[in-house]
């Protein structure tokens, strides 16, 4: 597998994704939900360090033939955090991944056992209509869902991260204060 680019399916999101990681000075990052690990070699290549988890075996299997440096171990948000066995992470990337969980807010319980204290979390989701997403924002405590058409605020303690204009994709910044 050739480590330096993501898929196909996911270049859209590589430089918006590496923009938000700049605009919050991150430098370790959690690849949630990786899949062969194309996106976690290309953020390792741009100078993150990339632990990349997925709960698919060969998944994390083809993830791990690559020679970025990004490290793969297979555990999924509905896994104890602990066997992820780092903790501590700027930010936590789930590309496309929470349109595919039963449980959604699973997904942000896991993400804030393993992010640093004011922590980030990038979730990424194809846009599929409005309500569906107001729904998955307003399952956790996001400030804004970021459409083609712009962002619509929901409440004002966290960060938003605007999605590349006409992308289809709904785009949310969490940020997560732990004491």
């Amino acid at each position: 597998m050739a480590d330096s680019e993501p898929v196909p399916s996911q270049t859209y999101l590589a430089k918006p994704v590496v923009k938000w990681l700049k605009q919050v000075q991150a430098r370790r990052v959690l690849d949630l939900g990786c899949g062969n690990g194309a996106m976690s070699h290309y953020l390792q290549r741009q100078g993150f360090y990339v632990v990349g988890c997925d709960v698919d075996e060969r998944g994390v299997e083809e993830a791990s033939k690559g020679a970025s440096g990004a490290v793969f171990t297979q555990v999924g948000v509905y896994d104890p955090p602990e066997l992820l066995g780092e903790t501590g992470f700027d930010v936590v990337v789930a590309n496309e991944v929470i349109e595919h969980l039963f449980l959604p807010a699973a997904l942000p319980r896991f993400a804030s056992k393993v992010l640093k204290p004011g922590g980030h979390l990038i979730v990424t989701t194809p846009y599929h209509g409005y309500v569906k997403n107001l729904f998955i924002c307003l399952a956790g405590r996001w400030t804004a869902v970021t459409t083609p058409y712009g962002t619509e605020g929901i409440s004002s303690s966290s960060r938003v991260a605007p999605s590349p204009p006409c992308s289809g994709v709904m785009a949310l910044m969490w940020s997560v204060s732990r004491g």
